[in-house]
């Protein structure tokens, strides 16, 4: 049975020692390793690497979820904008094809419609975004600069595997994070140091033997590698697991990929249910604080009309004082009614003669002197219109 092979497909198996031998595996049929010998043709269509498991870039979406963010977030379209279009809203000549298919999937479709080809859609893209309101709205530029970093992580991820060798990563938690690696068969990736910048160690296993890997680390991959590379938390006050931001750049022959991990600062869970707890609690205070403020400015409104009828009437009413300094020679009416008393003139409703607690009341035509003979002081009661 003869078996045709893709051009330069054959090389694999062969370099692998699956020919010329008793048996012959592919997809998990048997064949005769003397196949050649046979005259029956059978299609095989082999990977291109060395692994039957084959390692693939991640997907802008998957990139994005990583750290929250939306590929049609405001964030991310600025971040492509940025990336691939002039401020005019023409494409950037330096853009470059890589991975420029996985970029127009990403893109919302309604700043591409219209158009069939990947150069029409981001063509169509910065047109139509460069005058619209979302690029203006720029309150979050940290969380850009995250969705930018992803990214990049993924043109670089494409770039190198057009080049026949494969680097990506995988964010496990805040914590942790994982690193992927794979050579070809013809190309073998060299790792020419890994940069470390914030509180991030890296590690893994070479030869069955933990390495530590840092700018260090030179490491020729004959087939794959994979590394891990954990974050230390920094403790402040009330919230013990604050994880700042940490960039890690893998430096190969073929070029650089660099992970952006963000800083992350969220409440521990118990720490988190805690203050859920307490927010709704605070809610609901404010609801009935809210409400208790209504019902007090609906009391004030009504106070201060009552307090505006009542300033009215009063305005209206006569002005009442006590008259003092009479000696008892003149009776109140005259007392009253005399300006030279006060500076006021007035009509008399009490007297009163003698001093508190003795006092003894008379009426408004009383002279005491007149009918004692002797001076006594006496109060004048006045009333007078304004």
């Amino acid at each position: 049975m003869a078996v045709t092979l893709r051009p330069g497909a054959d090389r694999l198996p062969d370099r692998q020692g699956l020919i010329g031998r008793e048996m012959f595996a592919i997809d998990g049929v048997k064949l005769p390793s003397n196949a050649k010998s046979k005259t029956t043709a059978i299609a095989v269509f082999l990977p291109t690497c060395g692994n039957a498991q084959e390692l693939r870039c991640l997907d802008i979406a998957s990139a994005l979820k990583e750290f929250s963010i939306h590929s049609s977030s405001v964030s991310y379209t600025n971040s492509v904008f940025d990336s691939y279009c002039e401020a005019n809203g023409s494409v950037k000549q330096s853009s470059g094809s890589v991975g420029l298919e996985a970029v127009v999937k990403s893109i919302p479709f309604k700043f591409t419609a219209g158009a069939t080809t990947n150069e029409e859609k981001i063509s169509n893209f910065c047109r139509t975004y460069a005058s619209s309101a979302s690029l203006q709205e720029r309150s979050n530029l940290y969380e850009e600069r995250i969705a930018g970093k992803s990214l990049d992580a993924v043109t670089t991820c494409l770039s190198l595997q057009a080049q026949g060798v494969t680097i990506t990563h995988r964010i496990n938690n805040r914590k942790q994070a994982d690193f992927f690696l794979k050579s070809s068969v013809d190309i073998k990736l060299q790792i020419n140091g890994v940069s470390l910048d914030g509180p991030v160690t890296c590690s893994g296993n070479v030869a069955g033997a933990k390495r530590q890997f840092n700018e260090n680390t030179a490491l020729v991959i004959q087939n794959s590698q994979s590394f891990t590379c954990t974050r230390t938390p920094r403790a402040v006050a009330n919230n013990p697991a604050v994880y700042d931001e940490a960039v890690v750049t893998v430096a190969t022959q073929k070029g650089n990929y660099s992970l952006v991990w963000p800083r992350d600062e969220r409440l521990p869970e118990n720490m988190a249910v805690t203050v859920g707890r307490d927010v709704e609690a605070t809610k609901g205070a404010l609801a009935s604080l809210s409400k208790t403020v209504e019902d007090q400015r609906r009391q004030i409104d009504a106070l201060a009309a009552t307090s505006s009828t009542t300033s009215s009437a009063i305005g209206n009413m006569a002005m009442v004082r006590w008259k003092t300094g009479n000696n008892g020679t003149a009776s109140c009416d005259e007392f009253c009614g005399g300006t030279q008393w006060g500076g006021y003139s007035a009509r008399c409703v009490a007297a009163l003669i003698g001093s508190a607690p003795n006092y003894v009341e008379r009426s408004c035509s009383y002279i005491h002197a007149k009918s004692t003979g002797a001076q006594i002081n006496t109060s004048c009661l006045c009333v007078a219109q304004p």
